[in-house]
């Protein structure tokens, strides 16, 4: 795709998973673009403290990772579960 777009395009898309294909891992397909849409969205009623407090690149690598954090974040059905996560795993995020 990087042939077909703008260098600065063709980096937008890879960060934020854009028109990829599901991640696959042992636990099934996880669909990156909508975990970062439902990060971004838990975030927004908080945003001046995650603006300060939330390393967002690190957040979403950790959520779209196998394992017990990566799984404990992606089904945080809210913006206050996430937030209690966030700050028990302060040092990590």
């Amino acid at each position: 795709m990087s042939d077909q777009v703008p260098a600065e395009t063709a980096v937008f898309l890879a960060e934020t998973h854009a028109y990829s294909p599901p991640l696959r891992s042992g636990e099934g397909a996880i669909d990156a673009y909508a975990v970062r849409l439902a990060c971004l969205a838990s975030l927004y009623t908080v945003r001046s403290w995650a603006a300060q407090a939330v390393d967002f690149r690190r957040l979403l690598h950790v959520a779209l990772t196998p394992g017990e954090k990566g799984r404990a974040l992606r089904r945080a059905s809210s913006a206050t579960d996430l937030l209690q996560l966030l700050r028990s795993c302060s040092g990590d995020l």
